[in-house]
C-alpha cells in the first residue's frame, strides 16, 4: 500500500465511525456514542499521523494528545482541550464501574453539545487533509 492508501483507510475508517455515533445517539446509547466520538477522532489523527510522519504505521496510542501532538496540526487551543477531555470516553468507558458512572453524568443533552464539537473537529480534520 502507499501512503495515500494508508490515509485513506484511516479516514475512511473514521467517518465510518461516526456513522455509529449518530445512530448510537439517535437510539439513546449515550456511553456507546461517546466512545464512538473518540474512536473516530483517533482515527482521523492517525491519518494526519501517516501524513505527517515517515513512517506508515501509528504509534499504537488511543490517546488523542498524543497523536495531536505528533502531528504537528494546529488547531484552536479550546479544540485541542476538547481532545484532551474526549480520552476519558476511551478505555475508561470499556470498564462497567466507569461506564456506569457516565450514564449518571452524560444526558442526552449535554452528550449533543459533545458530538456537535467533535464533528466540527472531525470536518476540520478531514479538510486538512487535502
Amino acid at each position: 500500500m502507499i501512503k495515500e492508501d494508508i490515509i485513506n483507510y484511516w479516514l475512511k475508517s473514521a467517518l465510518l465511525d461516526w456513522e455509529r455515533v449518530e445512530s448510537m445517539y439517535i437510539n439513546n446509547d449515550i456511553v456507546g456514542s461517546l466512545f464512538f466520538v473518540h474512536l473516530s477522532l483517533e482515527k482521523i489523527l492517525k491519518a494526519h499521523w501517516v501524513k505527517h510522519n515517515t513512517k506508515d504505521i501509528p504509534p499504537k496510542t488511543h490517546n488523542l494528545s498524543i497523536l495531536y501532538i505528533q502531528c504537528n496540526l494546529d488547531l484552536i487551543k479550546d479544540d485541542v482541550l476538547f481532545l484532551e477531555g474526549v480520552n476519558a470516553f476511551n478505555l475508561e468507558a470499556r470498564y462497567p464501574d466507569y461506564k456506569f458512572s457516565l450514564y449518571k453524568f452524560y444526558t442526552k443533552e449535554n452528550t449533543k453539545e459533545i458530538i456537535i464539537q467533535a464533528k466540527k473537529i472531525l470536518q476540520c480534520l478531514q479538510e486538512k487533509l487535502h
